[in-house]
């Protein structure tokens, strides 16, 4: 199920081995002609996304365990994995951060007025074409309590909302050792839609973002298993210019 993909991909910015890059690169011309640049604040200045300030030369080292993404090692043992900036890439008129984990597998980020975008690519199962995900991954501007929903239609019978929800502003987190300030705590229900039928997955995500890193901490959790923590992820250090 499309689900699982999403749901680590959201994690860790990963997916599966089949998906491919199909964004095109940046390129003078575009540089020249797109007319949001000048308002696109990843771009004019890249820390001004405070929850996600994505610059040249940013690198996050993260440790994760449990859950089958990892398939070299046992389930439950620790891994390690990298996310780095490559280049901007013009896609529709706007400039997005192009970010590439240690797998060679890539992910897309725009920021505007503390609205966070991120695109994927993955093949439809249905389909089996390649096609790419849009989905608001935060908003860092809104209060407690605020709520937004994406959608992925899968077929003409299947889709899957994304639902987000802030849980908590302005608290402070310590993770692997480090005390960080100004968190956002996201939570991330994902829900399956089946001919006219929705149902509330079994897992959700919950997500922590500081003020001037971005993404900290990343929990899956399974409400079957009374609130087991079936995924875990955070970050152990990071090279922002």
């Amino acid at each position: 199920m499309i689900t699982k993909f999403i749901a680590a991909f959201a994690a860790v910015a990963l997916f599966t081995s089949c998906q491919k890059d199909v964004i095109p690169e940046l390129t003078e011309n575009t540089i020249t002609t797109n007319n949001r640049i000048a308002t696109n604040e990843l771009t004019t200045n890249c820390k001004a996304c405070e929850y996600y300030p994505i610059c040249a030369g940013s690198v996050y080292n993260y440790s994760a365990n449990g859950g089958s993404l990892f398939t070299s090692l046992t389930i439950g043992k620790p891994s390690s994995y990298t996310v780095q900036f490559i280049s901007d890439t013009s896609i529709n008129g706007n400039i997005y951060k192009k970010m590439k984990v240690t797998n060679n597998q890539i992910a897309m980020y725009d920021c505007a007025d503390g609205v966070t975008t991120e695109l994927v690519s993955y093949t439809n199962p249905t389909s089996q074409t390649a096609e790419i995900i849009k989905t608001t991954i935060l908003k860092a501007n809104e209060p407690v309590g605020a709520m937004w929903r994406d959608t992925l239609s899968i077929s003409n019978t299947l889709n899957e909302f994304y639902e987000y929800t802030i849980l908590e502003k302005g608290t402070s987190r310590a993770v692997a050792g480090v005390i960080y300030d100004d968190i956002i705590k996201l939570k991330k229900n994902t829900y399956i839609q089946n001919n006219g039928v929705t149902t509330l997955t079994n897992d959700y995500l919950i997500l922590y973002y500081a003020r001037g890193y971005g993404l900290i901490e990343t929990k899956s959790i399974n409400t079957v298993g009374q609130g087991a923590i079936n995924y875990h992820s955070i970050l152990t250090s990071a090279i922002i210019p």
